[in-house]
């Protein structure tokens, strides 16, 4: 008797025996620290009597099952306030033991406390709603797959990207996809996985159950400890819009930088700092230099630092003020000497918020212009002296 009460006692739950009648015949340590009650208080008491009185109706449930059924009832869930007012959530487990005759003798009962357990398992419940709440609504296309293809992880955005529309479709090639096509991504999962490297697939061509092409940017990661067997985390995003916009955007500024590059007059765009951000060829014509001799600012190197910082003053009095510059001459030297006169008009450009951001320039050589026009001048004055003096 004292062996068994030292090994009930050493047990780590709270354990109770009773008699066919209900009478307690053992109440070990942990009873005592969760029921409140010493043994020698318990035992020769009815049971019911011994134990918090929310348990009474489960427990008289689970007696009347074991007698009845014949068999042991584990992991029931109950649950009580303790003398401080605290829940204690219990597993409760009955073992019955019956005579030659089949009548009823004992009935031991574990009680494990489970309410720790319980709430690191809504901890980890929550923390797993939230995941897949983040999961879901990532704009990313997020999945994984075993070596032997079959998906164990889907978001909502990959069924999106990938246009599928049924959960059971997701792990099926569709009437689209070729027995060579499906083997060769089981192919290439694998080899990522022997390689143990994440590759990247920036313009992936698929084709859906629709038959529409999309281009697919696709991350493909080697997870060979994740769980218990090794996967590929593959993320993907449908880029098919965004390569039709970049190269509308490409098109553009190819068809926008013929229309700069071979415009009649100098431009060119500097910011406020002075770094130059454009100049088409008519430039190099106009200031008469080579193009390898323009530095960062669109500086030439026979230019003053007095003639450069007089140029990036004056922009940014332009960017200050708001308001376009207009030149009508301004002599300017090149680098081979020669004196001419340009007409320059400034005009400031600011971001979104107004902020000022560059100033563009345009430029026009009217040395022959106004060569001509001061020609013309001296005609007509000499025609109208001639006029003036003449006899008649």
């Amino acid at each position: 008797k004292s062996f068994f009460k030292s090994v009930v006692d050493s047990y780590p739950f709270a354990v109770t025996v009773q008699d066919r009648r209900g009478v307690c015949l053992v109440w070990n340590e942990k009873a005592e620290k969760m029921f409140g009650k010493t043994a020698s208080a318990a035992v020769g008491h009815k049971i019911n009597s011994l134990l918090p009185s929310e348990l009474e109706g489960a427990l008289n449930v689970l007696d009347k099952e074991v007698r009845e059924k014949k068999q042991n009832r584990a992991g029931s869930q109950m649950s009580f306030k303790n003398n401080r007012g605290r829940e204690i959530i219990l597993s409760v487990t009955k073992v019955p033991t019956f005579d030659a005759a089949g009548e009823l003798q004992t009935v031991l009962t574990v009680y494990e406390d489970i309410t720790s357990r319980r709430a690191q398992e809504e901890d980890l419940l929550q923390t797993r709603n939230l995941l897949q709440a983040i999961l879901d609504n990532v704009p990313l296309g997020i999945y994984t797959r075993t070596i032997d293809g079959v998906m164990t992880y889907f978001n909502k955005q990959s069924q999106v990207v990938l246009s599928e529309t049924e959960d059971k479709c997701v792990n099926a090639p569709h009437p689209k996809q070729d027995a060579a096509t499906v083997r060769g991504y089981a192919e290439r999962e694998r080899k990522i996985l022997e390689e143990g490297k994440l590759r990247d697939f920036p313009d992936e061509i698929y084709v859906d159950r629709e038959g529409r092409e999309k281009i697919i940017h696709m991350i493909k990661v080697p997870l060979r400890h994740a769980g218990p067997e090794p996967l590929v985390l593959s993320i993907v995003e449908d880029v098919t819009k965004k390569r039709e916009q970049e190269r509308e955007i490409v098109t553009a500024n190819s068809f926008l930088g013929a229309i700069v590059d071979n415009a009649p007059i100098g431009l060119y765009a500097r910011t406020k700092t002075g770094k130059l951000l454009l100049r088409n060829k008519m430039c190099e014509e106009i200031f008469g230099a080579e193009e390898s001799h323009f530095d960062e600012q669109g500086s030439l190197p026979h230019e003053t630092k007095e003639q450069v910082s007089g140029y990036l003053n004056r922009e940014a009095q332009v960017l200050e003020s708001g308001k376009p510059l207009d030149i009508p001459e301004e002599e300017y030297t090149t680098e081979k000497g020669m004196k001419r006169l340009l007409h320059m008009v400034k005009v400031p450009v600011s971001d979104a918020e107004g902020n000022p951001e560059f100033v563009i320039t345009m430029v026009e050589d009217v040395t022959d212009k106004k060569e001509q026009e001061r020609k013309l001048v001296e005609a007509k004055n000499f025609q109208q002296a001639i006029l003036d003096n003449a006899p008649l």
